[in-house]
């Protein structure tokens, strides 16, 4: 990939993630709250919009502000549709702890 391509390929991502909010958010409200939908959605349709969203937040397409207002949800109930659950929380351990790669080494420790 060539510099000049970046800008249009960040451009299509940004897009991709904003067209589907609006239904990626109003399908998963729908199957958390169980309410009627046109749709009926399935536990790995869930799976798949929660990290729709993720993507769409990672890549900052998306607010969290936003998606929370749509959806009622935040970012640990996200991760957890998602199936992130696990890594969100070695993350976080491993963050707190000051450590790497879940082996409880001190960062630097290898120095």
């Amino acid at each position: 990939m060539r510099p000049g391509h970046l800008p249009t390929r960040y451009t299509a991502g940004y897009a991709f993630y904003r067209e589907g909010l609006d239904q990626a958010a109003g399908r998963l409200a729908a199957y958390v709250n169980r309410s009627g939908s046109d749709v009926l959605d399935e536990p790995a349709t869930a799976r798949a919009r929660s990290g729709y969203l993720l993507r769409g937040l990672d890549c900052g397409a998306v607010d969290a502000d936003e998606v929370a207002e749509l959806t009622g949800l935040g970012r640990a109930e996200l991760d957890r549709l998602a199936g992130r659950l696990a890594a969100a929380t070695d993350t976080a351990a491993a963050t707190v702890a000051g450590t790497t790669g879940g082996t409880g080494a001190p960062v630097g420790a290898d120095k």
